[in-house]
């Protein structure tokens, strides 16, 4: 398998690996999907430089890797439902990343401000533990920014700034006390917002 470009698992009793956690992953990998992936890192002997996609929802991880790596060519990594994940990887020598889903991440409180470094066009952390949203966070290039049912009690007035922003998705945060001024196309849906009080766009309408 030395010049294996994809693999998919879509079933997590992959008997052979549970028995030999060794098993190694070809460098060669450019798209990786593994959903369940029974172990809490990637193999340490897997050089990951190659890879462009990387799923791994309702995985086991709770980091994808021990030691920082720079993936140049990386550009999506999905992660959803993953609810060991205590922590995003050093994400600041991978530029080409566009698109991160963290949705259901529910141990993961803190996102890397290294993530601000990125041209993010989709940023997912829907039903995920983080707490708060860095002002560093958000970026011109962000096009869907989905915050649902988190615990967040703030948005940082940057977002502002973020001006392809079309999609926002802060239904059920229930915490969440006021809503900074968005970019004037952005669409929100806020159903559920029990604490929020304070819009300061009033032509932001509320779905």
């Amino acid at each position: 398998m030395s010049n294996l470009r994809l693999l998919i698992v879509e079933s997590q009793g992959f008997g052979i690996y549970r028995r030999d956690p060794s098993l190694d992953l070809p460098d060669s990998l450019r798209y990786l999907y593994w959903w369940g992936y029974p172990l809490e890192f990637l193999p340490p002997n897997f050089s990951p430089e190659n890879l462009l996609e990387l799923h791994m929802p309702n995985s086991k991880v709770k980091k994808l890797w021990k030691e920082d790596q720079i993936l140049v060519n990386l550009e999506v990594i999905d992660l959803h439902d993953s609810e060991y994940l205590t922590e995003v990887p050093n994400l600041s020598g991978s530029l080409k990343i566009v698109h991160i889903n963290l949705g259901g991440c529910k141990s993961l409180v803190e996102i890397p401000c290294s993530v601000g470094f990125l041209s993010l066009e989709v940023l997912d952390l829907k039903y995920s533990g983080i707490l708060e949203i860095p002002d560093s966070l958000v970026c011109s290039t962000l096009r869907s920014l989905s915050l649902s049912g988190t615990k967040i009690t703030s948005i940082p007035a940057s977002i502002k700034q973020a001006s392809r922003l079309f999609k926002l998705n802060i239904v059920c945060c229930k915490r969440l006390q006021s809503l900074p001024e968005l970019p004037v196309r952005c669409n929100v849906k806020a159903q559920g917002c029990n604490s929020l009080k304070t819009v300061s766009n009033s032509r932001t309408a509320l779905t």
